[in-house]
């Protein structure tokens, strides 16, 4: 999969990864390597069944049952 919503980058970068994902038919996944403790859980993967362990979440990502998610309004306790 690729990274496409990643909460350092610009929206033009994650705009330019999401056009790759998809001339690549590849899934997409969020960023989760924040640089500012605000921005924790702003950028996550949402999984379409369920993840358990490495392997589960390699079988996700390979199935194509995942997607990046973005919540701006996201606080982190």
């Amino acid at each position: 999969g690729i990274p496409v919503l990643r909460i350092h980058m610009t929206w033009s970068d994650n705009e330019l990864a999401m056009q790759a994902a998809a001339a690549l038919e590849l899934p997409t996944l969020g960023g989760s390597d924040c640089h500012k403790t605000v921005a924790v859980g702003r950028c996550a993967t949402e999984f379409s069944q369920p993840v358990h362990d490495m392997a589960s979440f390699i079988a996700a990502v390979k199935a194509g049952a995942c997607r990046g998610a973005y919540y701006p309004n996201y606080r982190a306790l």
